[in-house]
């Protein structure tokens, strides 16, 4: 089998992840069970220009382990405007869901630093009556 280079940056786009702020859009979660036999999230992001897996161990033995990974669940759940789900080790209503999260390169891969909401558009000025105070009838 021949592997051609530009055929699959042609097919799949060649652009790649950058550090900084990303529109991420929440693709996938698995459950996953690590080497030392905890289960914990896997969580894909989909960004412009590739995928982000972040892993949450949620359930783990230590329970400062599984604090952490309940406030950066919680980070990330305010951040697409999710307040609750049925089930943190399956929470299927992020799928979908989109928000800004900061990337930063840690090696070969990139890890997310934060969240945030997508900006909303600023609110529109209230209209005014433009008349000079003079013509205010009193």
């Amino acid at each position: 089998m021949t592997f051609n280079a530009q055929e699959v940056l042609d097919a799949t786009g060649s652009q790649s992840l950058t550090v900084g702020w990303q529109i991420i859009t929440v693709q996938s979660l698995r459950k996953k069970i690590s080497g030392a036999g905890n289960e914990y999230l896997s969580i894909e992001y989909r960004a412009d220009g590739g995928s982000v897996w972040v892993n949450f161990n949620l359930n783990h033995p230590n329970a400062k382990a599984d604090q952490m990974a309940q406030r950066e669940l919680a980070r990330l759940m305010i951040a697409c405007k999710c307040n609750s789900v049925r089930d943190p080790m399956n929470p299927q209503e992020l799928i979908g869901k989109q928000c800004m999260a900061e990337l930063e390169a840690d090696g070969s891969f990139f890890k997310v630093n934060s969240y945030k909401p997508l900006s909303q558009t600023p609110a529109q000025p209230i209209p005014t009556d433009d008349k000079p105070e003079d013509d205010i009838p009193f």
